[in-house]
């Protein structure tokens, strides 16, 4: 494999980016191996909880607020849980288990100074060559914009109710 990408996705929509999705089913596709880390997630099932079972082997989706701990009301996580999301972020990249590792919505756990955007990027900076990493946020601080290899920027026209 080639070089791995660190790419940005800002996203003004609700849920995931049909560009975020189309990589992860893409690398699916190729057999990489990948692994989708919820920042925030309300208490719920994962985004995809059939994908798991369907692609078994291959994508992990990991949601710390899975038991409906640690979160406020309006399902946004907090300073906690975005460590303990970041902390299983951060060991999927170096394990050396994933091809792929995607930090749904990371970006806004460092605009709120849950996470040390400093500290996130020089790690991601520091990731194995070959691990894509994909982070995701309803904004991102110029520092990981400054890091990326490449930045979509998603907004959406119409979206359902």
């Amino acid at each position: 494999m080639k070089k791995g990408l660190l790419m940005v996705v800002v996203n003004r929509a609700t849920g995931w980016p049909a560009s975020v999705a189309g990589q992860v089913f893409r690398a699916l596709g190729r057999e990489l191996r990948v692994c989708v880390v919820e920042f925030a997630r309300a208490a719920r099932t994962p985004a995809c909880p059939g994908a798991v079972d369907a692609f078994a082997g291959l994508l992990k989706i990991h949601s710390p607020d899975a038991g409906g701990n640690d979160k406020n009301s309006s399902g946004v996580s907090n300073g906690s849980t975005a460590n303990a999301a970041w902390e299983y972020g951060k060991n999927a990249v170096q394990s050396g288990e994933f091809d792929m590792v995607v930090m749904d919505g990371i970006g806004d756990a460092m605009i709120r100074d849950s996470l040390n955007a400093d500290e996130v990027v020089a790690f991601l900076h520091a990731r194995p060559e070959n691990v894509h990493v994909i982070v995701t946020g309803r904004v991102a601080p110029a520092s990981m914009a400054d890091a990326a290899d490449m930045i979509t920027d998603v907004h959406p026209i119409k979206e359902s109710a």
